[in-house]
């Protein structure tokens, strides 16, 4: 995808993480509290497949696995249409450092305590 189309997926992501927070916890139990840019996105413009992110929940760190989603991430992730975007989302606690071998020099885009 074009970079224009990469930075528009990365756009509509931080509307939805707003939005979200907005949610009744009933309806939301899972709550995103930063949104986190990385990959190829940050480099020079180029041709992309897939826009890299992290996003980080308010759960402990055993309740994150590496490389796997903590509970209620479907959930969330379908209520953004995350899966209906070439995003590929890493799964962080906000408990731990959100960068790591693959999450290299992240940007942060969107955080829930700016915003209130």
């Amino acid at each position: 995808m074009k970079r224009e189309r990469a930075v528009h997926h990365l756009k509509a992501l931080v509307e939805s993480c707003t939005d979200m927070q907005t949610m009744l916890p009933a309806t939301a139990p899972l709550r995103v509290v930063q949104l986190w840019a990385l990959g190829r996105i940050l480099e020079a413009p180029a041709e992309l497949d897939v826009v890299q992110v992290a996003l980080v929940v308010d759960l402990p760190v055993d309740d994150v696995p590496w490389l796997d989603e903590p509970k209620g991430a479907q959930h969330w992730a379908n209520a953004v249409r995350l899966n209906k975007n070439p995003v590929h989302a890493y799964w962080r606690s906000a408990h731990a450092p959100v960068w790591n071998h693959e999450v290299v020099r992240p940007v942060l885009l969107w955080d829930a305590k700016r915003r209130r």
